[in-house]
């Protein structure tokens, strides 16, 4: 069994990274680069800044164990528009000592609402997510292997991911929190509840007939995304997601290599377009 923690960071002791390492955990921190950057929108509940906070818990981290720091601990970087993507970029590259390059992981906010949106300022991109999310997401799925069939990015309720909260209650994942409860640690899985969400979930595939969708291995939908048992699909979405990245192999700046794409600020404008 593999245990995994994803955490802001902000209440990271000596005690509880001591347990995290006694009990080989994978740990996931929430880090948004740079103060000014990171601060934008990680508040705490009396919505002051987190930044000098979480970076110190980060640190300190880092300086209990390196060994474990480097093989087990991830920060996770997710990117608004409003962010600066460059300067994000060019504060993890400055500081590698702590944050080594396959140990960040850039995502948007939100994939399709957030590449649909047109930037006032085109270094609001992170290089890093371009790379990522071109390479592994569309590049990947689309053309090394064009028949997967995949109507969602769902996983089965109590399969491979688990969120237990403070009170006890069992849930799919953080991101689904306390709307579609699976069990409690006292009493174990809601079998019953667990089937009746499958059941609603198929029934949704079945209406919309997601098997004849032509992006359905870009789909995403799933039980957090929808924060109900019917998929909310966004095809439209999807759909011009790939309109912008056929446009874009078709432009000037395709490159064989997308990890080596280093123009995101170009590459914004073609996706703009």
């Amino acid at each position: 069994m593999i245990f995994r923690i994803t955490t802001n960071g902000a209440l990271l002791t000596e005690e509880v990274i001591d347990y995290l390492i006694r009990n080989k955990f994978f740990v996931d921190i929430s880090y948004d680069g740079p103060e000014e950057e990171h601060n934008r929108f990680r508040k705490d509940i009396q919505g002051e800044n987190t930044w000098k906070r979480v970076h110190n818990n980060i640190k300190m981290f880092h300086d209990v164990d390196g060994t474990f720091y480097k093989n087990r601990v991830n920060i996770l970087c997710t990117t608004h528009p409003e962010h600066n993507g460059k300067e994000i970029d060019k504060w993890f590259k400055l500081n590698e000592d702590l944050f080594p390059k396959d140990n960040v992981r850039c995502s948007l906010v939100n994939l399709v609402s957030s590449i649909k949106i047109k930037y006032k300022k085109s270094k609001n991109t992170s290089q890093n997510f371009i790379k990522r999310f071109f390479k592994e997401t569309v590049v990947d799925n689309l053309i090394l292997d064009p028949n997967k069939i995949v109507f969602n990015g769902n996983c089965f309720p109590g399969g491979e991911k688990l969120y237990v909260d403070a009170n006890g209650q069992i849930h799919m994942c953080e991101k689904v929190n306390n709307l579609l409860p699976i069990g409690d640690v006292n009493n174990g899985f809601y079998i019953d509840k667990i089937m009746m969400y499958v059941n609603e979930w198929n029934k949704s595939i079945i209406k919309n007939k997601c098997w004849e969708c032509d992006v359905r291995f870009l789909c995403s939908a799933c039980f957090a995304s929808s924060n109900n048992t019917k998929i909310n699909c966004d095809k439209e979405g999807l759909y011009e997601l790939l309109n912008k990245y056929l446009r874009y192999k078709e432009s000037k700046l395709q490159r064989s290599d997308f990890n080596n794409c280093n123009n995101a600020i170009d590459l914004l404008k073609q996706l703009q377009r």
